[in-house]
């Protein structure tokens, strides 16, 4: 019966599923530690006295957006982030997983957030 294989098929995939993605969950934690640690480099105090530059290639100019989206993955990296012992900038092999819940993502979060809070970029209502 062609139904009795794909049933089992199935059952079999989604017994693997969770095994499958949790192999990933170091070199994505690698990537992401990587891409954040690049970003960290954006901040800037010499204008305005802190804040993420939009793009440092052209004239400084920083805005809400990108400020709120550095606040957003700081919070990420500090809840979520399982931990990267991995020194190098690429995968070599050696997964394993760090320490949680470090103390430099929540700092760059908060820092991010008094600064965003503190610079006028809210109109009448209290919008960015």
């Amino acid at each position: 019966d062609p139904s009795s294989i794909v049933n089992e098929d199935l059952g079999d995939a989604l017994r693997k599923s969770p095994w499958y993605g949790h192999f990933w969950v170091p070199a994505f934690a690698h990537r992401a530690r990587i891409f954040w640690d690049s970003a960290s480099r954006g901040w800037d105090n010499n204008l305005c006295g802190g804040g993420m530059v939009w793009d440092p290639r052209l004239a400084p100019y920083k805005n809400a957006v990108t400020n709120e989206l550095w606040i957003a993955a700081s919070v990420s990296m500090y809840l979520w982030f399982p931990g990267d012992n991995n020194t190098a900038p690429w995968i070599n092999g050696r997964f394993q997983l760090g320490a949680t819940r470090e103390p430099k993502y929540l700092a760059a979060a908060i820092e991010g957030y008094k600064w965003l809070a503190n610079v006028n970029m809210r109109n009448e209502d209290g919008l960015f």
